[in-house]
């Protein structure tokens, strides 16, 4: 009778775990998808001469990481990156002059 129990005990407890991953996996994926248009929103919204304050408030609202003031690639010309979440490998590259976005570019890491 032990083996059983500790059998259907066992089946259950995988089945469980089965169903925990698949609503893990599920999670996300939305997370990721919703991630993917915070991103793209983002990016439509900076524009060339949209000041980096406005920027920093609109990556907070949306849950952007945004990190300024970026690599320096040239004298008063920093280049940042705008990213959503580790998951994905999409980013929005900004370059700015310190008060102002200069250019918008979106990128992929595939």
């Amino acid at each position: 009778m032990k083996p059983s129990l500790i059998t259907r005990l066992l089946k259950s407890l995988l089945r469980i775990i089965g169903i925990l991953l698949l609503i893990a996996v599920v999670l996300v994926g939305v997370i990721d998808w919703q991630g993917r248009g915070q991103l793209d929103e983002f990016c439509s919204n900076a524009r060339p001469g949209t000041s980096l304050s406005e920027l920093s408030e609109q990556a907070r609202r949306g849950g952007i990481r945004l990190r300024l003031p970026g690599l320096e690639i040239s004298e008063k010309r920093w280049r940042t990156f705008a990213v959503y979440s580790a998951l994905r490998d999409e980013l929005c590259e900004i370059e700015h002059d310190g008060e102002r976005v200069l250019a918008v570019k979106r990128n992929s890491l595939d």
